[in-house]
């Protein structure tokens, strides 16, 4: 059985997978924060990020965030996809293994190279700790799960 979808579906698939991906990951890292005494507000680090202010940075990191989610689906299901692992259930787990090594990654690049560099100084230096990276990763796999799942859910619902 070929796991491929055609384009149209493809492209609508990872649509729906990375918003959905993107708001299970803000979510979790909110919930996940709330107990940590440094919040992680990832969309507002990241808008800050861009617009160097903390004013309007949160509306900018959403939008960001949520396009980079649309991005990083169609990157996920394209892996997917070339390992025939877009049916379910094995869309699940290995989505989550690409969240995983995602968020590794990112949490690498945060605690060495953006808490140097960010313009923000509660965004910098001491504040992100080996926590804050946890949180970082925990993202991410909720992410990785989601579009699996989506991904998954959505290709059996297309004929993949």
């Amino acid at each position: 059985m070929n796991d491929s979808l055609p384009l149209l579906p493809f492209l609508a698939t990872a649509l729906v997978a990375g918003l959905a991906g993107g708001l299970a990951m803000n979510s979790l890292m909110r919930v996940l924060s709330q107990k940590h005494a440094t919040p992680v507000d990832m969309t507002r680090v990241i808008g800050s990020l861009l617009t160097r202010s903390g004013g309007d940075s949160a509306a900018a990191g959403t939008a960001v965030h949520l396009g980079c989610g649309v991005v990083f689906g169609l990157l996920y299901l394209w892996g997917l996809q070339s390992i025939n692992g877009v049916s379910m259930p094995s869309a699940v787990p290995i989505g989550l293994g690409f969240g995983l090594a995602h968020g590794i990654f990112v949490s690498i690049l945060l605690m060495y190279l953006v808490r140097d560099v960010h313009p923000r100084t509660e965004n910098r230096s001491d504040n992100v700790t080996f926590a804050v990276g946890l949180v970082y990763v925990a993202g991410h796999s909720a992410y990785g799960f989601t579009v699996g799942l989506v991904g998954g859910l959505m290709a059996m619902g297309l004929g993949g």
